[in-house]
């Protein structure tokens, strides 16, 4: 069985977030106009009772709860845990209130990151409940199901291997079929079912999507296969009554472009320090028709919907919302308010990307009357292996020194290895003093000589930085494979150069770590320590 020994470090110190997010978790006062809560345990009290005043549709959203879980009761080899079911139920109740995240349906459910995000909302809603036994809180999964971005969730990343989901499904995600799955499953299983772990993978995998008739219906089953007696709760916006609730923001949105303009103004004033993450469109709103997902754009006093030739008018358009509002998606802008209409939510955890975005939303939020919740980043980690952890050792890299570039850590090594690196940088620095003070000397017995000795200065100190250039090149050919092993060590922990979370799937580290993976990371996270943390495996 395995454990994680962590360490943490600041945020900043990483340099792989953006300004707008490192300022946001120490409090920087340029972004207090930007929020309403500070990521704090604390905070809670205010956020609970804030929220109550505003109302929420509690019996309609465990009608539609019900109805969408009802298809895991159908098939005796699917099942709802209780935890679940009691979680649904108690939303009932005005004391009961979610904390969610959200993510596209990733097939295997992608990237480690979606792991970190799910386990930080279950960890925050347990901490809560502890915190706070007066309530209840409800981890939330809001599955991105009308998300058509289909390039982004058909790969599965393993080491030196990419599998392909080959569909031609362009439309909203969660109403693909599952078809040509099976392929990839079969094409995964040639490549990790040899042992328990990639066995029980395929299995699930085979039970979950197999059997699904849709993506939006595989992806649930995966998830309440792994979450379900945490109690998480999984909500698919894709239907009608939800939709229903939007039709005041959406109707506001087509004719008078709200969004666009307030967002638009948030950006303004968040552009000349930051960089801006999400750019307003006239209207945010797609088309659903025929599972198609296209963009609706105002066109001379009517609407058109981009490439299907369609034109609707105004009159035609209004009935269309009140008669079919399940036919209008919103974009990633409208989607957070549409959240927050249909839950009792606290908190909107998410990556730093979700945070920065969420930052332009505030006035909008406040113009529709939705309440605005706290803004808490997900967990971000390193997993280091115990073989990563042999070569750190080895080669002087601690955590800190992590984030270095491998350059760095190259230099590093030669110039603190035993057999220690030429360098005559130091000596080359000095002799440059000296030259200076020749130079001066020359120009103060004759000022035409000034010239002449800046240019053999100039020449003397760029041959001896040749030769010292071609010094420490022979030393780096006499290390090559050194240097080649630390090269190896920061892709293996920086895949392609950017974060292990975002790059490494979840599929690999299940095999690296074993089945009790989940559990390890929920033991050794909180979800309000908000530095990025390195897990250290360490075995029993």
């Amino acid at each position: 069985m395995i454990r994680f020994n962590k360490e943490s470090v600041p945020f900043e110190q990483t340099g792989f977030f953006e300004n707008i997010v490192t300022d946001y978790l120490i409090g920087k006062s340029e972004l207090k106009d930007f929020y309403t809560y500070t990521p704090e345990y604390s905070t809670f009290e205010k956020i609970i009772s804030d929220r109550k005043k505003y109302a929420v549709d509690r019996t309609l959203l465990i009608d539609v709860l019900n109805k969408q879980y009802n298809e895991l009761k159908k098939d005796p080899g699917f099942g709802i845990d209780p935890e679940v079911l009691m979680n649904i139920q108690s939303l009932d109740s005005e004391n009961s209130f979610t904390v969610t995240t959200g993510h596209q349906l990733n097939i295997f459910t992608g990237p480690l990151y979606f792991l970190y995000k799910i386990i930080t909302t279950i960890r925050l809603a347990e901490e809560l409940r502890r915190k706070f036994p007066a309530n209840n809180f409800v981890p939330v999964y809001w599955m991105a199901s009308e998300d058509h971005d289909m390039d982004e969730i058909r790969f599965v990343h393993l080491p030196g291997q990419q599998l392909e989901w080959k569909t031609s499904w362009t439309g909203p995600s969660g109403r693909a079929s599952c078809a040509g799955l099976t392929t990839v499953i079969d094409e995964l299983e040639k490549l990790i079912g040899h042992d328990t772990v990639g066995n029980k993978l395929i299995l699930d995998f085979r039970k979950c999507y197999d059997e699904s008739i849709s993506l939006s219906l595989a992806t649930r089953r995966l998830v309440n296969q792994w979450f379900g007696k945490d109690g998480l709760v999984i909500l698919d916006p894709d239907d009608k009554r939800l939709k229903k609730k939007m039709i005041p923001v959406f109707r506001d949105e087509m004719q008078n472009q709200t969004s666009f303009q307030l967002v638009k103004k948030s950006t303004e004033n968040l552009a000349g320090k930051y960089k801006i993450q999400v750019n307003p469109r006239e209207i945010n709103l797609f088309s659903l028709v025929d599972n198609r997902r296209e963009r609706i754009v105002p066109e001379q006093g009517a609407f058109s919907v981009l490439n299907t030739g369609t034109k609707i008018s105004t009159a035609e358009m209004e009935t269309k919302l009140e008669v079919q509002p399940e036919t209008f998606s919103p974009n990633v802008i409208l989607r957070p308010v549409f959240q927050e209409t249909i839950l009792p939510n606290l908190a909107m955890i998410g990556g730093p990307a979700e945070i920065a975005y969420w930052l332009e939303y505030k006035q909008l939020f406040e113009k529709w009357n939705v309440f605005f919740p706290m803004l808490l980043l997900r967990q971000c980690i390193l997993l280091v292996d115990s073989r990563q952890q042999e070569k750190m050792l080895k080669y002087g890299i601690n955590s800190s020194g992590l984030f270095e570039s491998s350059d760095t850590w190259i230099r590093h090594f030669l110039l603190h290895s035993d057999g220690q690196a030429p360098d005559l940088s130091s000596i080359i620095a000095r002799l440059g003093i000296e030259l200076k003070q020749i130079e001066a000397i020359a120009e103060a017995t004759d000022s035409t000589l000034k010239a002449s000795a800046e240019a053999e200065s100039k020449r003397i100190l760029s041959q001896l930085q040749n030769f010292n250039d071609k010094l420490i090149r022979n030393y780096k050919k006499k290390n090559e494979d050194t240097i080649n092993q630390l090269k190896k060590l920061k892709e293996s922990l920086f895949p392609d150069g950017g974060l292990q979370e975002r790059k490494t799937s979840v599929i690999s580290a299940f095999l690296r770590f074993g089945p009790d993976f989940i559990q390890q990371l929920k033991d050794a996270l909180d979800p309000m320590d908000l530095r990025f943390h390195i897990l250290f495996e360490k075995k029993d």
